[in-house]
């Protein structure tokens, strides 16, 4: 199951994170709500980008729990985009949901709370492994900017009130 666009220009992640941001917050939430419509949950949240030279990259991230939130499932697209090059312009963006589970009534820990469930131990300790491997998990960058990717998507580590100044976050 997945949701993506096309632009009517090639956006750049810099000049145009403001609006990048808010059509990966819509795919998410498009997504999450198709999810919603057929019952399912995800574990694997996937990101399609197509540069504007065509070539297109896609990046995963598995999660122990499956969800159907919007703002969870923004976070772990947001975590797979910091895995990409994103120096130069796009042209495509995608979200996806893959091993996805029925969703069963009153077992959905996100849906206990309107806040978004925090990412789970082992994620946030996959995270912190891949900092302390100097930024690398199975070969690919998990440094963007020189910000770790643990403090990059936890809002909790960065000052209350403070934009950040990254698309994806």
């Amino acid at each position: 199951m997945s949701r993506e666009t096309t632009f009517d220009r090639d956006l750049h992640p810099v000049r145009d994170r403001a609006e990048l941001g808010a059509i990966l917050t819509g795919l998410c939430e498009r997504l999450s709500a198709d999810l919603t419509a057929k019952g399912y949950r995800t574990r694997t949240v996937g990101v399609k980008l197509r540069y504007a030279d065509f070539r297109i990259v896609t990046r995963d991230l598995t999660d122990t729990e499956a969800t159907a939130d919007p703002a969870r499932i923004r976070r772990m697209a947001g975590l797979c985009l910091k895995r990409v090059d994103l120096a130069r312009p796009l042209r495509l963006l995608g979200v996806r949901a893959s091993r996805l589970e029925p969703h069963r009534p009153g077992n959905d820990p996100s849906a206990r709370s309107h806040a978004p469930a925090p990412l789970p131990q082992t994620l946030q300790g996959n995270v912190a492994e891949a900092d302390a491997a100097g930024g690398q998990a199975a070969g690919t960058p998990a440094m963007l900017l020189g910000t770790s990717l643990l403090q990059a998507t936890r809002p909790s580590n960065r000052e209350p009130g403070r934009p950040t100044n990254r698309w994806y976050d």
